[in-house]
C-alpha cells in the first residue's frame, strides 16, 4: 500500500512536512528515503520545504529574535548545546545582559542528552512553522523557496506523471537519470503516443510544459501578494 496516498489530498503536503519536522534527524532521513523509493519528486519537494535549524539561523536578527523569544529558556538552553559558535553568538547578540546571564545559568546547569538537544531543535522549528502559518513570519522576502503553494499536491501529481515540475531535475539527479516519460505526449493531446515520438520533439514539448508551469506558479504567487496588499490597504482605509 502506498505510504503517501493519505497525504496526496489537499493540505496533505503541509501535514507531512510538519510530521517530518517533528522527527529527529536520523528518523527524518530514514522516512525521506522511504518516500524517495515511492516518489522521488515528492521526496525532493519535501527536502526543499523542510525547515531546519541551519536554515533558520541564516535569517535576519529581528526574525531570529522573535522566534527565540517564544521558546522556553530550558529548550533554548538545550538547543545552544547543539549550535556552532557562530550560531551561539547570534543568540547572545539578541539578548540584554540579564537575559544572557539567565540563559547561561540554564546552560551551565544542564548536561543535556542528545535527545534533549534534538528536542530543543524541534521546538525552534515548531515555533517557526507556527509563526509562518499565523503570518508572523513572511516568507515572500525572507525565504521564498520555503513557500508551500496551496495546490502543491495537484502540482506534484502532475509533475510525477509528466516530468513538469521544478523538482523533477532534482529527482532525476538523485536517481541517476531515468527514461523519457512518453505519457506526457498523450496528456498534451494531438501528439503521437508510444516510443515513435522523436526525442527532439519530446524535449521541446517538455520544456514548454515546464515553462508554462513556472509561469502559472509565478502568477499565483504575485496574485497572492497583491491580494494581501489590497487587504492591508482596505484596513487602512
Amino acid at each position: 500500500m502506498s505510504m503517501l496516498v493519505r497525504y496526496k489530498k489537499s493540505g496533505g503536503f503541509v501535514q507531512l512536512v510538519k510530521l517530518l519536522e517533528g522527527f529527529g534527524k536520523e528518523k527524518r532521513e530514514k522516512f525521506l528515503d522511504l518516500v524517495k523509493k515511492e516518489d522521488a519528486v515528492w521526496a525532493a519537494a519535501l527536502q526543499d520545504k523542510l525547515l531546519s535549524v541551519d536554515r533558520i539561523f541564516q535569517w535576519d536578527a529581528q526574525t531570529l529574535s522573535n522566534i527565540c523569544q517564544r521558546m522556553h529558556e530550558k529548550n533554548l538552553a538545550a538547543l545552544m548545546h547543539g549550535l556552532d559558535d557562530q550560531q551561539k553568538a547570534k543568540v547572545y547578540e539578541l539578548m540584554g545582559h540579564s537575559e544572557k546571564r539567565r540563559l547561561d545559568t540554564y546552560i551551565n546547569e544542564m548536561n543535556p542528552s542528545p535527545g534533549e538537544i534534538a528536542t530543543g531543535a524541534m521546538k525552534i522549528i515548531e515555533e517557526t512553522r507556527e509563526m509562518i502559518q499565523t503570518g508572523h513570519i513572511k516568507l515572500d522576502s525572507l525565504d521564498p523557496s520555503l513557500i508551500i503553494e496551496e495546490d502543491i499536491e495537484e502540482h506534484l501529481a502532475t509533475a510525477t506523471n509528466y516530468s513538469s515540475s521544478p523538482y523533477h531535475d532534482k529527482a532525476q539527479n538523485s536517481e541517476g537519470g531515468g527514461e523519457l516519460d512518453f505519457g506526457m505526449a498523450d496528456h498534451l493531446g494531438g501528439v503521437p503516443s508510444g516510443n515513435s515520438i522523436h526525442a527532439k520533439d519530446y524535449e521541446m514539448l517538455k520544456r514548454k510544459v515546464i515553462n508554462l508551469t513556472k509561469e502559472v506558479n509565478l502568477l499565483k504567487r504575485e496574485n497572492k501578494v497583491m491580494t494581501e496588499k489590497l487587504a492591508q490597504i482596505k484596513k487602512i482605509a
